[in-house]
């Protein structure tokens, strides 16, 4: 069944708002197109007009938790993860937060515990910085 998260992060006059609507199909039953992430986990992005490049967000967000997904999920892959919708806000929009709207949304759905590094504004660029690099793990 869909379901939607929304990720909200405001530290300034201005934050990040990303409404992400989305639903868990066995591989089996559906029939769409779809990328195989990690090893039988799958994605398919169907919301409209996303580009190309935000893709690699929503990537980055199973990639990032392809331990603890595989874990909770073991007896049901291969799965595919179905992006139907997107909400944003243009004057509250970086995509890296597309990339947290869709941790959220897993942690929500599937129950991970998977905690991503908080944003810091950096007031001379007027923009926010996500550190990747260093996630915190359910393990840590």
């Amino acid at each position: 069944m869909k379901s939607k998260y929304v990720y909200r992060f405001f530290r300034s006059s201005w934050g990040i708002y990303v409404g992400l609507t989305a639903e868990l199909f066995p591989k089996a039953d559906y029939s769409g197109k779809s990328i195989e992430v990690v090893p039988n986990i799958y994605l398919s992005i169907e919301a409209p007009n996303i580009l190309s490049t935000e893709h690699d967000y929503l990537i980055l967000g199973i990639k990032l938790t392809q331990h603890e997904l595989q874990k909770q999920l073991k007896e049901q892959l291969p799965i595919v993860i179905r992006i139907m919708e997107l909400e944003i806000a243009l004057t509250d929009y970086q995509p890296e937060g597309l990339t947290y709207a869709l941790v959220g949304w897993l942690e929500q759905e599937i129950g991970i515990i998977y905690h991503l590094p908080t944003p810091v504004f950096d007031k001379e660029r007027n923009i926010y910085v996500f550190n990747f690099a260093k996630p915190i793990t359910s393990d840590e």
